[in-house]
């Protein structure tokens, strides 16, 4: 009787600690979503090309920096071929995408840049 007791509440300490890792891991993806978000959202999309290369990679590399573990979590739950970079890339993409209407001017613009060294051809 004691052992099935000990079980049952071992395994909702499991299940509430689980929960509770996922409602943290959701908040701090909120966290990385509002601060990429704003950040892209003062970025000037008429300005010149490298400017808004420039730009969009400061908002990205500040996300990796200040939001490690979240960005850590992403590439991990990305599955299939590609870097870690493609993986973040897609995962970013994504969130800004659904979250973020200022992202839709800059995605447009990113995309009609053809230069090499731009973030569409992936180069640092």
């Amino acid at each position: 009787m004691a052992f099935s007791s000990i079980r049952t509440c071992l395994f909702a300490v499991a299940f509430l600690g689980g929960a509770l890792v996922h409602g943290q891991t959701a908040q701090a993806l909120d966290r990385l979503s509002d601060d990429l978000c704003g950040c892209i959202a003062h970025v000037d999309a008429k300005a010149p090309d490298a400017k808004l290369d420039a730009s969009v990679r400061r908002c990205l590399e500040d996300a990796v920096v200040y939001h490690p573990a979240t960005v850590n979590a992403l590439i991990r739950r990305e599955k299939g071929d590609g870097t870690n970079a493609f993986h973040l890339g897609r995962s970013l993409g994504t969130l800004l995408d659904r979250d973020c209407p200022a992202f839709q001017v800059v995605k447009a613009r990113l995309q009609q840049i053809q230069t090499t060294g731009s973030l569409k051809k992936g180069r640092t």
